[in-house]
């Protein structure tokens, strides 16, 4: 909130890198006040949680959180329909975040995150999603990626880096065996 205070009389600003700072977040910081300029957020490389989604720029484009300390995606967070990329590489995700929240999503980074078994049902709640970059995580090879991979048949190739980036490592005598 305090970054975003800082922001709130900047009128014609686009693009805020805050990157690789000790950015940490708070739910009782006190409300959040960005300009209403800004399309492009970096901060990524931060101390961040999933606490930063309330208090994220109602009218952002962009939002780069890699590499911070991101478990999930809240389901009550604000509506961020002008939200049309969002990277969430390198954080400690467990499972595909749905689109509810997100309804122009178009671009979706969330490699190298804890996703063993991605839902089923991510390509239903984002059928806005023209890419989704999800590779390198420890994939479990079960009977419950079927589902997924029957839906990724039929979404045209939307899974970035298909499919040497999808490689399953558990249970360990499968590890090493692409998801196809």
């Amino acid at each position: 909130s305090k970054v975003s205070f800082m922001t709130s009389r900047m009128k014609s600003l686009r693009y805020l890198d805050m990157s690789s700072n000790l950015l940490r977040n708070s739910r009782a910081e006190g409300r959040c006040q960005w300009a209403d300029s800004l399309a492009e957020l970096d901060l990524s490389s931060n101390q961040l949680t999933e606490a930063v989604f309330e208090c994220l720029p109602a009218n952002i484009n962009k939002v780069d959180l890699e590499n911070n300390q991101i478990a999930s995606v809240p389901k009550g967070i604000t509506e961020l329909h002008s939200l049309q990329e969002l990277n969430l590489a390198s954080n400690r995700l467990a499972d595909l975040p749905g689109c509810r929240a997100f309804t122009g999503l178009e671009i979706l980074n969330i490699e190298r995150n804890l996703i063993l078994t991605p839902s089923a049902d991510f390509f239903e709640t984002c059928p806005s999603v023209k890419e989704l970059q999800a590779g390198q995580n420890p994939f479990k090879c079960s009977c419950e990626l079927q589902d997924f991979l029957r839906l990724e048949r039929q979404s045209g190739g939307k899974l970035s880096s298909w499919p040497e980036a999808y490689v399953c490592k558990y249970p360990e005598d499968l590890s090493g065996t692409q998801l196809k």
